[in-house]
């Protein structure tokens, strides 16, 4: 594999966006799946989105800075740097990047919900969720691809299988709790 030496902030982008796409199709097919209303999804989606991406950032943060730490310590110890190579961005930018990624890509798979919700038209919001956020995941792939130098279209076909096996995961355990225990709100 080659190595593109792509820009610093890819790697926090990549965290960010393919978490938050799938994090929030699983809320939305879990929803989906056990027949609830689209204004659950939209609270419920809206409310990860901006927790999970604030968790998300502060892990980031957290990481880079222990990181930091430890390659001090070892620096100390050894007169050397322990990833000499490693050339990524600091705890700020990087919970930054994190949190803006998650935020922007995982907002895509409510917008068919939001637009449904506001002008009552269009497509089934749920095939829109699915068609945008396979998408989005494919984008997020392909850049990983580039960043790499390695099969940008195996990339973003591998983004696109674990984002929608997570959503099929989700809305088959709402389907099963709704319908078959009989679990309702």
């Amino acid at each position: 594999m080659k190595v593109n030496n792509g820009p610093l902030w890819i790697t926090d982008f990549v965290y960010g966006g393919m978490d938050g796409a799938v994090t929030t199709f699983a809320v939305v097919a879990g929803v989906v799946g056990a027949g609830l209303p689209s204004g659950i999804i939209i609270i419920l989606g809206l409310a990860n989105i901006f927790a999970d991406g604030f968790s998300m950032s502060v892990g980031r943060f957290e990481s880079g800075r222990s990181e930091q730490e430890l390659d001090a310590h070892f620096l100390s110890l050894h007169k050397m740097p322990v990833r000499p190579d490693l050339d990524r961005l600091g705890p700020w930018s990087g919970a930054v990047v994190t949190f803006v990624s998650f935020i922007i890509v995982g907002l895509i798979p409510l917008i068919g919900y939001v637009w449904a919700n506001l002008r009552h038209v269009g497509p089934p919001p749920f095939t829109t969720t699915i068609i945008s956020t396979l998408t989005a995941l494919f984008i997020v792939g392909l850049i990983k691809g580039w960043a790499l130098g390695d099969r940008k279209l195996l990339a973003g076909l591998v983004s696109m299988l674990i984002g929608g096996t997570a959503a099929a995961v989700s809305y088959g355990i709402g389907y099963w709790l709704h319908n078959s225990i009989g679990l309702t709100i």
